[in-house]
């Protein structure tokens, strides 16, 4: 999965972006435009980090806490979840969409949504 996502990260970032009639959005490859953005008009505003820096947004932040990226859904459609796919990591990425409308169509929706 996690190739698949850096496949099309590479394949999205290397694309040409098209001038569109009815939307202001800058063209070009976004790869180029980010490392050039003086050329579209813009300016680099990027800063640089280092992994100690990372590490101290991450704790202080506490979105790295064990919590926090196993439990990010109700536990109760958690388990909603594992009952209807017992082993998600046994469906493949281009099956991806099925299984979420599998579980769309065969979880109700919480109260007040």
């Amino acid at each position: 999965m996690q190739q698949e996502c850096t496949n099309f990260v590479n394949y999205w970032n290397s694309h040409r972006i098209r001038a569109q009639d009815k939307l202001e959005i800058p063209t070009g490859i976004p790869n180029h435009m980010f490392a050039f953005p003086e050329n579209y008009g813009a300016t680099n505003e990027s800063i640089d980090l280092s992994d100690d820096d990372i590490q101290d947004v991450a704790e202080g932040s506490g979105v790295m806490d064990e919590e926090h990226i196993v439990n990010f859904i109700d536990p109760d459609t958690k388990q909603q979840c594992v009952g209807l796919i017992p082993n998600p990591e046994k469906i493949e990425a281009k099956n991806a969409i099925e299984a979420y409308r599998f579980l769309k169509q065969n979880i109700p929706d919480p109260p007040g949504t």
